[in-house]
């Protein structure tokens, strides 16, 4: 399985430590998980350790102001969730307005 992480709306703070540790301690193979991925802006993804099994992808949009990120969140996570071939999507920020 493919987990897709959105991480569009954590940008600092107790959000960016809790994905960072999270990911740092994490054995998503044991959980059947094949890859993960994570969307991000460059800060949040630079914090973001290297593994094997892990995929970060930066997205520009997402070094912007709050409309640019909502926009990006609502029309083009989706798109880009079903084009990794995620299975499940989780979104440690708590809000999530798109169909997936």
């Amino acid at each position: 399985m493919h987990l897709g992480i959105d991480a569009s709306n954590i940008r600092a703070g107790g959000g960016v430590i809790h994905l960072v540790e999270l990911l740092r301690t994490a054995s998503p193979r044991e959980l059947g998980f094949d890859q993960v991925t994570v969307w991000g802006g460059a800060s949040t993804l630079g914090r973001v350790d290297e593994r094997p099994w892990l995929r970060k992808v930066h997205e520009p949009f997402l070094d912007r102001v709050l409309p640019m990120r909502v926009y990006w969140q609502r029309f083009v996570l989706d798109l880009r969730v079903c084009a990794a071939g995620c299975n499940i999507l989780f979104v440690p920020g708590g809000s999530y307005s798109g169909t997936f």
